[in-house]
């Protein structure tokens, strides 16, 4: 899977989080999100992002970096912050 921001209407950064518009979805993102969106500006593989997160956050508590960067890639489609391609 790979994965790139999609073309946000508005965003607003506060420390590390933000809010952004993506069609007609307004959603706040964790310091998590924020920082995934920001290393997305052309395609990135799900393996790239997972080491991305793994290097900056360390390991997920169920310690599967690619399922939780799947997850939360799918789960950023769905509100048209993020376009995938499997």
């Amino acid at each position: 899977m790979r994965a790139r921001r999609a073309e946000l209407r508005d965003v607003f950064h506060e420390g590390d989080e933000s809010v952004v518009m993506a069609g007609a979805n307004v959603v706040r993102l964790s310091r998590l999100a924020t920082y995934l969106l920001e290393q997305m500006a052309d395609w990135r593989s799900s393996d790239e992002l997972a080491a991305d997160l793994i290097q900056r956050f360390g390991d997920p508590p169920n310690g599967d970096a690619a399922a939780f960067i799947r997850a939360t890639l799918t789960s950023l489609a769905t509100l048209e912050i993020v376009e995938i391609e499997t």
